[in-house]
């Protein structure tokens, strides 16, 4: 049955065809002749430009490229077979056992749809139907559907079928001249016609009809071949133009890109870069220079210049004076090593370069001398594709990109918008490396292994459509759920301990893009993130935990666009009985119970073990407290027994300081008194600076020099503001029988400098006290000033003091000898020990 719209319909029986008049109630027997006449009475009214194309199609038919005949003349060959009519938009369709046409209301053929050039899923047509937007065609082998398309799809010419578009170039004339792995092509937009560039340029020769390359600016046609080099063909003169670049079979032309009406570049990946230059205006010979001997796959016009690719490098090249710089790409810190396929600038400094393995990048290239940072961009890309082929931008700022899974549109600010396959009526997912052009008018042209692309970008705005999730059953253990209806009223799945599973199928029911739907899961509570399952649209979960969580799961349609909502269903896994709230309540009392015995056991046997361990502690430290007084009283006694013998030293050594104090004191009370207590004084330092190791005691000099210090400054204040005393005294212990006589020279040695050296200076002044051991059994004494000195005359053996008389009975003491400086200035004194001194750490 069919119709033109109206209240006339036409049913074909096994009978014939009835004509069905709706509004005047009867109906009569009549011929598809009559009817025909009758549906196309109301004229030519169809649109030519508009895109027929079959769902999931494999090859596209070439409209108007089938045999001339008409719809009259396919009725009579027809007759007697089985034949179904539809009308859709202008167009009759007759189904027939032979396949699908297309008539105009006129009668001509249109186009011809059979299962080999197109989507048909067969031959033998069994039912038409039709509405709005599409036409149903159901044959033996399944349902197909006829849809406007927003693109226009070449596959064929006028002679044979495309193979393997690589490239586009437009002519000034408004033509596309397009490069494939068969010769080179001219397509005319305004009569839609593609024809060989041999009928349109009879002169023409090319070696090798692989082109990959294809160029026409300033009335020349350039062209780029895979093993023969390049062919330049002046089309105004349809004469040949010669250059001095010299072709071997091995001379690949990847890219043309013309700088200005005189100079070209060349890009080739097996010899590199190159320049072609005119020689003068004949227009007759070109001269090449070789700019860069690096494989180049692709030349890409910036606003700077020019940006050319090979492999996982980029090149610059200035049109001023043509050089060439490498730039340096960087990715996460390290060096680029993914090879490149495609550029398009984004804005002055940022480029969008396209990979043949990551997708897409960014770069930000603020200068060619500087380092630019590649990071990723475009992530809805990897969902279906990492090789990006081609990057076109439209006069409204948006970016076209081909890759090697469909034909992805984002906006100027790089934001997602939907994808195209061959679900939207594409002529093929797979894109060829490079084949794209934006014409002067703004058109799109993508190329394919199956002919090429037209896009008009501002009629291609229809949105893309969400795909609606339905959950079609579920296996809950023993539980079946199964349809919509019972779907609807169930918000919930159950599961028992004993349901091991829970399995759930999903779908879109969209049977149109089966292969390019894909599905991903999640459930809520038990899933960390989503599960992308491909077009499996099913989840299975095995042994859930006890607990509630929520099932999600949506659709990723041809377009690239995830259903928002999807499907969502509660899940509640109830526990074991085992594993209940009051189970878990009892196995704590129980566990409770046990724990207390076992500490009420514990802490007996506990208590037990600690009076017995304190028992026995109790009796140890009473026993190493008797040893510890025991080894006091032994230390206590030897040390009274060395403090008393060296006691008795030291009063030995105030008996001679008194005595000599006395003899050299002529009657002066006052000076016997103050040297007898500063040389006390000094005694009681040096007993401060013993230290006792063993049965031995021992002096510290460093300490005892310092100590010194310290008295100075107390019987000298006024002096001490401008004096700089400088300690530089061992640190090793010496021994107190001969360090005492030491200590009692530096005394006498030292306030004999505070008291005469500096009686008569105003200035600053200084005293060091060096005492050194230049080997074990020596010490080395010296004492200095930047006073008056010792007056000429004084000496230790002739003393005529006290404090010199000491010094020399202390030096004889000591084993040692003392002489005076040559600039009387300083004292020198030289020791020998008796004993092997200690080191500092020694000290107890």
């Amino acid at each position: 049955m069919f119709s033109n719209g109206g209240d006339v319909f036409f049913v074909s029986g096994s009978h014939g065809l009835v004509k069905l008049d709706v509004s005047e109630r009867k109906s009569v027997e009549t011929t598809w002749r009559d009817a025909l006449r009758w549906i196309t009475s109301g004229g030519d009214t169809l649109n030519l430009r508009e895109n027929h194309s079959l769902e999931n199609t494999e090859k596209y038919g070439a409209r108007n490229q089938a045999s001339p005949t008409d719809l009259e003349t396919a009725l009579d060959a027809t007759r007697g077979s089985s034949r179904k009519l539809a009308v859709f938009r202008d167009l009759i369709f007759l189904g027939t056992d032979k396949g699908l046409s297309a008539f105009t209301p006129s009668g001509t053929l249109f186009q011809e749809y059979t299962k080999s050039n197109s989507g048909l899923s067969g031959d033998h047509i069994t039912a038409l139907a039709s509405d709005e937007n599409q036409l149903w065609i159901g044959t033996f082998n399944g349902l197909s559907r006829l849809t406007i398309s927003d693109f226009g799809n070449f596959s064929r010419t006028e002679e044979a079928p495309l193979q393997d578009v690589l490239d586009f170039s437009e002519d000034s004339n408004g033509d596309i001249w397009v490069a494939t792995y068969n010769g080179l092509l001219r397509y005319s937009p305004g009569s839609e016609s593609i024809k060989d560039a041999r009928s349109v340029l009879p002169t023409l020769e090319i070696v090798d009809d692989r082109i990959m390359a294809v160029s026409s600016a300033f009335g020349s046609l350039w062209i780029g071949t895979r093993r023969s080099g390049l062919t330049i063909f002046d089309t105004g003169n349809n004469s040949p133009i010669l250059s001095d670049l010299v072709f071997d079979d091995d001379f690949a032309v990847a890219s043309i890109a013309q700088i200005d009406s005189n100079r070209t570049l060349i890009g080739s990946y097996s010899h590199g870069l190159f320049l072609l230059s005119r020689v003068d205006d004949s227009r007759i010979a070109l001269q090449s220079s070789q700019l860069l001997n690096e494989p180049i796959l692709g030349i890409f016009p910036v606003e700077f210049g020019v940006l050319a690719i090979g492999g996982s490098k980029i090149f610059a090249v200035q049109p001023e004076e043509m050089d060439v710089v490498e730039l340096s790409l960087t990715k996460g810190g390290k060096p680029n090593n993914m090879i490149l396929t495609a550029v398009s600038q984004v804005s002055p400094e940022s480029f969008l370069i396209g990979t043949q393995s990551h997708g897409m990048l960014i770069a930000s290239i603020k200068s060619l001398q500087s380092t630019a940072t590649l990071r990723e961009v475009m992530p809805e890309i990897l969902q279906f594709a990492s090789a990006i082929y081609a990057i076109e931008k439209d006069d409204s700022g948006r970016f076209w990109i081909a890759t090697s899974n469909g034909l992805f549109l984002y906006s100027s600010d790089l934001r997602f918008l939907r994808r195209y396959s061959r679900a939207n009526h594409l002529q093929a997912d797979n894109f060829n490396f490079g084949a794209s052009l934006r014409s002067t008018d703004g058109t799109l042209y993508f190329g394919s292994n199956l002919g090429f692309t037209k896009i008009t970008p501002s009629l291609a705005t229809a949105p893309p459509q969400e795909s609606r999730l339905y959950l079609n059953k579920i296996n809950a253990g023993a539980q079946r759920f199964r349809g919509s209806q019972r779907l609807l009223r169930t918000e919930t799945i159950t599961l028992t301990h004993k349901d091991r599973f829970l399995t759930l199928n999903f779908s879109t029911r969209d049977l149109t893009n089966v292969d390019t739907t894909r599905y991903r899961h999640k459930l809520e509570g038990f899933d960390d993130d989503w599960v992308d399952i491909g077009n499996r649209g099913s989840a299975t979960y095995t042994n859930l935990p006890a607990g509630s969580y929520v099932f999600k799961a949506q659709a990723l349609n041809a377009s690239g666009v995830w259903s928002p909502e999807g499907v969502s269903i509660g899940v509640t896994v109830k526990p074991a009985p085992w594993r209940t709230w009051w189970a878990y309540t009892l196995y704590g009392l129980f566990v409770l119970a046990i724990v207390y015995l076992m500490l009420r056991v514990y802490r007996e046997r506990m208590l037990k073990e600690q009076a017995e361990k304190q028992a026995d502690e109790m009796q140890r430290i009473a026993d190493q407290f008797a040893d510890e007084v025991q080894d006091q009283m032994d230390f206590q006694r030897v040390l009274a027994d060395s403090m008393h013998r060296y006691n008795k030293e030291l009063l030995a050594w105030a008996n001679v300081c008194i005595r000599r104090s006395a003899e050299y004191a002529h009657g002066d009370a006052s000076a016997l008194q103050s040297g007898i207590e500063y040389r006390l004084r000094v005694l009681d330092l040096v007993q401060d600076a013993l230290y006792y190791r063993g049965e031995q005691l021992y002096l510290d000099p460093h300490a005892f020099v310092s100590k010194l210090f310290t008295l100075a400054a107390e019987r000298h204040p006024a002096l001490n503001q401008r004096l700089t005393a400088i300690n530089d005294a061992t640190n090793e212990l010496l021994p107190a029988s001969q360090a005492i006589p030491i200590a009692v020279i530096v005394g006498e040695l030292f306030e004999n400098s505070l008291s005469h050296s500096f009686a008569a200076s105003q200035g600053p002044c200084y005293l060091r006290i060096a005492l050194t051991m230049p080997s074990v059994n020596e010490v080395q004494l010296e004492i200095q000033d930047n006073g008056v000195g010792i007056p000429a005359g004084l000496s230790f053996e002739a003393a005529e003091f006290a404090g010199f008389a000491i010094v020399a009975d202390a030096a004889l003491a000591a084993r040692g000898a003392l002489t005076i400086g040559s600039d009387r200035k300083s004292v020198l004194g030289q020791f020998l020990l008796a004993e092997k001194p200690k080191k500092k750490d020694q000290r107890p």
